[in-house]
């Protein structure tokens, strides 16, 4: 991917397809600046779809050639977490937010948009900054404040959610919560 060692990785994992709002992922990196705090902002899409030719001339389109990689199908994509700044859901449809639970298992800022899943598992600033919908403005406008803000605010963020899914989320709180039901 030619990556610079102090370039901003920001990592997006799902499918391609219109739920995941890739295309206002796209418009956001467009719009957002090509270095923050002197790093080069990456972005790393992990996955396939029936999408995928159309998103790649969509990004080519936007100047994006060398900013984003498609990655393809990745089956372990531990080593994506370990490398990521932030990572990215940007759905417009977004029921749970496995995404979300997988990033904080990683550590993982997140940067989110306000779908169902999110929205009920995320603490806007806390554990994660949420966004609007559809709203590439917004979109990058949270990536661009994340980067922005220092190791130690991204850390926390990375934390809170790992401290959440341990809390939350973990084998023994779902089958607790399921033999309660």
């Amino acid at each position: 991917m030619n990556l610079a060692q102090d370039d901003w990785l920001l990592m997006f994992a799902g499918r391609l397809h219109e739920n995941k709002g890739v295309v206002h992922l796209l418009d956001a990196i467009a719009t957002m600046p090509k270095t923050i705090a002197g790093r080069r902002v990456q972005l790393a899409i992990l996955g396939d779809g029936g999408l995928r030719e159309k998103l790649r001339a969509y990004a080519h389109g936007l100047s994006l050639d060398d900013r984003v990689h498609w990655c393809g199908w990745v089956t372990d994509p531990d080593p994506w977490y370990s490398a990521a700044d932030a990572f990215i859901c940007s759905s417009i449809h977004e029921p749970l937010g496995n995404v979300v639970l997988e990033a904080w298992a990683h550590g993982v800022a997140v940067v989110t948009t306000r779908t169902e899943g999110p929205v009920e598992i995320c603490t806007p600033d806390s554990d994660a900054i949420l966004v609007d919908i559809a709203n590439s403005k917004a979109l990058a406008k949270g990536i661009t404040e994340l980067l922005s803000a220092g190791e130690n605010f991204r850390t926390s963020l990375g934390v809170a959610g790992q401290q959440k899914l341990a809390a939350d989320y973990s084998t023994e709180r779902v089958v607790s919560d399921y033999i309660s039901l």
